[in-house]
């Protein structure tokens, strides 16, 4: 087994044991409350995004974008996370009318 390398261990695995956990749980603990499934869905997020994010900037793909153009290199990691955001937040759309609580979790992704 040597080809395992703790660095990818450490870089992927280990950060995102956290908001798998806790997403897990409060879907599981609350799965017929439609905020806390909202709230699970967003504390998920990170878990599906982080790797995408970290496949995209292996790729020879961001390589040559990294060359020509240094602010879309900055934006490109940035869009699996919008794009998660954004079919999360479509698919509880009628509660942000409803509750606040739906507007404080959405800023505080943002902000995150």
């Amino acid at each position: 087994m040597s080809d395992f390398q703790p660095d990818y261990f450490r870089l992927l695995i280990v950060p995102l044991l956290l908001p798998f956990g806790l997403g897990i749980f409060i879907l599981v603990s609350s799965w017929k409350i439609e905020v806390s499934r909202y709230i699970g869905f967003l504390t998920l997020k990170p878990v599906f995004a982080y790797p995408i994010w970290f496949l995209i900037s292996w790729s020879d793909w961001f390589n040559q974008v990294y060359d020509v153009n240094l602010v879309l290199m900055a934006i490109v990691p940035l869009i699996p996370g919008i794009i998660l955001t954004l079919i999360i937040v479509y698919l509880f759309r009628h509660l942000f009318g409803t509750d606040k609580l739906v507007w404080l979790f959405l800023i505080g992704d943002i902000i995150r």
